[in-house]
């Protein structure tokens, strides 16, 4: 079936809105985003975000709406779907999903009393729509973004997602979790999550995602929703590990008021093809963001990475760190913009991004831009690509340490800067456990 020039597609988008039985607001706010993706042209190579990306070969003209369907029956937890228990992590409440359904939710009873909610959005839309309503979907930028087409069609076809709320003033002291997992493999799935903190409150968010190497590829447009109100302070973590074939479109956009913290982690390790946008604005003076990334590429992988430091306001600060590694014939491209708005005086931004290559065939773009529109600020950006350093690996192997080990050691060293930012010793060696499969270790 043809996704937008095929006769159909009207009505396989009005078997999505049948499917989705939902109330009718958020029926028209699917409509909205429905008709706003149908105007706009897929991407293509003359686009400037798009012009490295090999789209021509990109399915996107059959995409199916409809969501796979989910096993009636669930199959036993993998390992990294249990609890942290080897460091002592205690998890405040958990959502798990897999492929569409909801297979497992809890919250602790004091963050329940204390007003904290962990739900799937389709049930938020129903219960808690007053708190959703004001905030699903209603970022102006979006439609801006360079992976606008695919965060609209995520607005309009969203097969699931999670709703996390934090009342005013609550921190609450556990992190909360929530795992988006593939068993079916095929169709669309288009994972979405929201999250609210009002002001003064606090939270640590973990997102992860899973997915059966062996299982045919899904096609994944996921869209994230940070607000940070006033004083509020978020640290979301971002652990993507969907199969090797999989065309995996995040959009991750955060809006920080005045005196709010956000600091946000992104990995990337799975997927075929995994392109990222993360932008964050800063709306109030005092505003403040930490912006971190990792990727690892084997194979012809290839990552992308489109950032957005956007200073709206005086007074506010961010920093960034984007670290890539490749190997065999993986390539990345990372595009980064710091925009200083003519009314933000006093803004303090730094942006940096550093390429490992393992391999002669490896290849890093890194394109970090400056766009400031006053002046007394202190804007700062870099980019590095290089190999191994070889005295650093010769060091190693002198002192009896195999080659193999020794680029492993130097990868993880290159790194242990960003994973020290993860909550929890038990995320850290996960990281870890994966970029040693990818190298070839036990």
């Amino acid at each position: 079936m043809g996704l937008v020039t095929a006769p159909s597609a009207a009505d396989q988008f009005q078997d999505v809105l049948s499917h989705a039985q939902q109330p009718a607001w958020l029926r028209r706010r699917r409509a909205e985003a429905w008709d706003r993706f149908v105007q706009l042209p897929w991407p293509s190579p003359a686009d400037e975000a798009w012009r490295r990306t090999p789209v021509a070969g990109f399915p996107w003209e059959t995409i199916p709406l409809l969501p796979p369907a989910t096993p009636a029956v669930a199959p036993a937890f993998p390992p990294e779907l249990q609890r942290f228990s080897e460091d002592g992590w205690q998890e405040g409440g958990r959502l798990i999903h897999q492929d569409t359904a909801v297979v497992a939710a809890e919250l602790a009873e004091p963050l329940r009393r204390a007003g904290v909610l962990l739900t799937d959005l389709a049930t938020a839309a129903v219960r808690h729509a007053g708190l959703l309503d004001p905030v699903l979907g209603r970022d102006p930028t979006l439609a801006a973004d360079p992976l606008a087409k695919l965060a609209l069609l995520n607005a309009a076809c969203w097969t699931h997602g999670t709703f996390v709320y934090v009342p005013r003033g609550v921190r609450a002291d556990l992190p909360l979790r929530v795992v988006h997992r593939s068993a079916a493999g095929n169709g669309l799935l288009a994972p979405r999550t929201v999250v609210l903190l009002e002001p003064g409150s606090e939270l640590t968010l973990v997102e992860e995602t899973f997915a059966d190497p062996a299982l045919h590829a899904p096609f994944i447009p996921s869209v994230v929703e940070l607000i940070v109100r006033e004083g509020a302070s978020l640290r979301y973590y971002h652990l993507q590990n969907w199969g090797r074939e999989t065309l995996h479109f995040y959009t991750q956009h955060a809006a920080v008021e005045r005196d709010g913290q956000l600091v946000s982690l992104v990995a990337s390790l799975g997927g075929r093809l995994a392109k990222a946008s993360v932008e964050t604005r800063l709306t109030g003076p005092g505003a403040r963001s930490e912006l971190y990334g990792v990727a690892f590429g084997e194979h012809q992988q290839q990552f992308e990475y489109h950032t957005l430091q956007d200073h709206l306001a005086g007074h506010t600060t961010s920093d960034l760190l984007y670290k890539t590694a490749l190997r065999d014939e993986a390539t990345s491209l990372y595009t980064g913009l710091i925009r200083i708005a003519k009314d933000a005086g006093k803004s303090d931004a730094y942006q940096a991004n550093r390429n490992l290559l393992l391999s002669p065939h490896a290849k890093a773009d890194s394109i970090p831009m400056l766009e400031i529109l006053t002046d007394d600020v202190r804007c700062t950006h870099g980019a590095t690509v290089a190999p191994v350093d070889a005295e650093q690996a010769f060091y190693l192997e002198s002192r009896g340490v195999p080659a193999p080990i020794a680029e492993r050691m130097l990868v993880e060293g290159f790194f242990e800067q960003v994973f020290q930012k993860l909550p929890s010793a038990g995320l850290r060696d996960r990281l870890h456990a994966h970029i040693e499969r990818k190298l070839g270790g036990p």
